[in-house]
């Protein structure tokens, strides 16, 4: 049992070594509309959400180290950033340009 824990996190880390913008969205859609939900951010406002893989890129590495998910709402100008690890994990939300989603969030 243990030996097959191990194989399906191996097999875990590297998929998101190789993860695009795509499987990054598909991985991470549940994480991000449940702290929607929580922002009470009605989907009816929602115009669109771009996710965005970033990579640390070295010598011996190339691996994702952080995904953000670029919320652009009717409500207001600008996006509202939830930034997550690899695995999803929420790490922050904020907001930029004018989007503080009435001083629910800080902006950048």
């Amino acid at each position: 049992m243990k030996s097959a824990l191990k194989v399906g996190v191996a097999l875990a880390l590297v998929l998101l070594s190789a993860m695009s913008a795509e499987a990054a969205q598909t991985y991470c859609e549940a994480t991000v509309s449940e702290r929607l939900d929580r922002l009470n951010v009605d989907p009816s406002d929602i115009r669109r959400i771009y996710y965005e893989a970033q990579r640390h890129v070295g010598r011996n590495n190339d691996r994702v180290f952080r995904i953000l998910a670029w919320v652009s709402l009717r409500s207001c100008k600008g996006y509202l950033v939830v930034d997550m690890s690899p695995t999803c994990r929420v790490r922050q939300v904020y907001g930029r340009g004018a989007c503080d989603l009435g001083g629910a969030v800080e902006t950048w």
